[in-house]
């Protein structure tokens, strides 16, 4: 079992050491909340297999989750993932700083844009329902729109939420920026149609995707929130939030067994894809996609209207997960490994882990910057990988990449138009001083 304790005893380390940073950090890490999802969707079933294979079909939704061989190589690659986020931090520390940095202004007088932009968001998202079709949208989460328009309508139903999110937390900025209340009644509205939203329709990760902007802004500012109870007491709320939704839209009881069993079975389920994965690898079944996901990520912004016939290239890879996502739980970690297995693991979250500490180090003018009413490029960027780009991991990693641009080009014009004619971009340039020789 060597190959089994030495890599569980990685995991465990790193697993435990990223949710004491969490405790203790002012701003989570993006690399340790990505640690806890890489965690929470694949080792769980993992162990179930090699350790009580007898679980049977209550766990166990296909074959190769079953196999305690495969699981064995689940748990090497999650290992594996979890290490380069780590290296790929590591070697971030070790390379020169970014030599300048976008800055936008915070004015009491965004207060009518950010009215204007929840305004549009809330009529996209009315005309989204539309689209979609009002009778199936309200007949709960497992009814899906028949309609031609159904897609477009969900696009613009569930972007809507992700997007009103960050612009919440964009007003609270400017409230902490200015010292006053902004905008502070059109967000509360917003609030409440995202909560009304998750009721519903029972979409739960776009909803707590929306709040987590909010609550992050809030861990870092809050003095209430600062403290270790303060922020497991969050962390449980938003937990019972989650299977809460999760439980009404099944139609099932709010027991404290239903409650546990279905916060566990959301990794549970997930983790489903990397073991189907690797089997359809190993039986050729499928081929290695070389990187195709990441890039039709890229171009699935293209919106719809432009490219009408996207869909028919863009989700083409799905037929590859096909048998493999009971449920539809994905995993992003099973689709990197579909890109080039071991290399690909490698490549893909050692490029993350660089990426993750750079725009971490950005926070450190955090402070600086809300003081002199600037919101710098380096916490639109950290909102956005926390909130939306890792969130996202259970959906895959075209939907992750797709709307991590989506929101970042979003909130970059969120701060840096002003909403008053003529429109004109309110952005300024700062250099980093040069080091002394």
């Amino acid at each position: 079992m060597f190959d089994v304790w030495v890599p569980l005893t990685l995991v465990i380390c790193l697993g435990l050491s990223a949710i004491w940073r969490m405790a203790r950090a002012r701003f989570p890490h993006p690399v340790d909340v990505a640690s806890i999802w890489v965690i929470f969707y694949t080792i769980p079933l993992s162990l179930v297999a090699i350790f009580l294979p007898e679980a049977g079909s209550i766990v166990f939704l296909h074959a190769a989750a079953a196999d305690p061989n495969i699981e064995i190589e689940c748990l090497h690659y999650g290992t594996v993932a979890l290490v380069c986020l780590r290296l790929g931090a590591w070697l971030a520390t070790r390379s020169p700083p970014s030599v300048s940095q976008t800055l936008f202004p915070l004015d009491v007088r965004d207060g009518g844009k950010i009215v204007l932009f929840i305004f549009v968001l809330l009529t996209q998202m009315i005309l989204g329902i539309y689209l979609f079709g009002t009778d199936v949208f309200t007949s709960g989460y497992a009814t899906e729109s028949r309609a031609d328009t159904g897609n477009s309508g969900q696009a613009l139903i569930y972007m809507g939420v992700v997007l009103i999110g960050l612009t919440i937390a964009y007003g609270y900025l400017v409230s902490l920026a200015t010292g006053k209340r902004v905008a502070v009644k059109i967000c509360l509205l917003a609030f409440a149609a995202l909560l009304a939203l998750a009721a519903v329709r029972g979409k739960r990760l776009e909803v707590v995707s929306a709040l987590l902007s909010l609550l992050v802004l809030m861990f870092g500012t809050r003095k209430a929130f600062r403290s270790l109870r303060g922020r497991l007491l969050v962390v449980l709320a938003l937990a019972m939030l989650q299977t809460t939704v999760g439980l009404l839209r099944l139609g099932q009881d709010l027991g404290p067994g239903e409650m546990a069993f279905n916060l566990a079975a959301e990794g549970l389920f997930a983790g489903h894809a990397l073991p189907g994965i690797i089997e359809k690898l190993e039986t050729n079944q499928v081929d290695y996609e070389y990187g195709k996901r990441a890039v039709m990520g890229v171009l699935a912004i293209v919106p719809r209207f432009l490219w009408p016939d996207k869909d028919e290239l863009l989700y083409e890879g799905d037929k590859a997960m096909e048998g493999v996502t009971p449920l539809g739980a994905n995993s992003i970690l099973a689709e990197v490994v579909l890109q080039g297995g071991a290399a690909a693991v490698v490549l893909w979250f050692g490029i993350l882990g660089f990426a993750f500490q750079r725009i971490y180090s950005g926070l450190d003018t955090f402070d600086a910057d809300i003081a002199n009413r600037r919101l710098s490029s380096s916490t639109i960027a950290y909102l956005v990988c926390i909130t939306v780009f890792i969130p996202h991991f259970r959906d895959g990693m075209l939907p992750a990449i797709k709307l991590t641009v989506q929101c970042w080009i979003y909130l970059y014009a969120l701060a840096g138009l002003h909403w008053t004619l003529p429109l004109s971009w309110g952005a300024m340039m700062r250099r980093r001083p040069p080091a002394a020789v």
